[in-house]
């Protein structure tokens, strides 16, 4: 998807996300990817995500940060249709992070290598900040 896809991109954010924040902006970039599995005019999957620049080489590296199906149109390859599309557009490796207890997310991503059997996802929130 691209800026002049911004009222499908619109449409499909509010029915995996709920809500909407500066799609027509996000879309202007080159460093974010997003593709939508449409069935006529209606969103029925969609994966999205983030180039990564890197400090230590030149080689681009992307993260794939959500990939939803409508539960209606799942099991019918439409996750792997979108995981293999985003690997194709993506121009470096792709890497993504799942939980083990995620059998379908599991099941996807079965073909990706997981080089470290003991990495940890850690999230720390935001700090409150004084101004002033």
């Amino acid at each position: 998807m691209g800026p002049s896809d911004a009222d499908l991109a619109r449409v499909a954010v509010q029915r995996f996300k709920g809500t909407v924040h500066n799609v027509g902006e996000w879309l202007q970039s080159d460093r974010h990817m997003m593709i939508v599995a449409l069935e006529g005019r209606t969103a029925v999957g969609w994966v999205y995500g983030y180039e990564l620049p890197r400090l230590d080489r030149d080689e681009r590296m992307w993260l794939l940060y959500e990939i939803d199906v409508a539960e209606s149109h799942r099991k019918r390859g439409i996750g792997g249709g979108l995981l293999g599309a985003f690997r194709r557009l993506a121009d470096g490796p792709v890497w993504l992070l799942t939980n083990e207890s995620n059998k379908a997310a599991m099941a996807l991503y079965a073909s990706g290598e997981r080089p470290n059997d003991d990495d940890v996802m850690l999230r720390f929130p935001q700090l409150e900040t004084r101004r002033g």
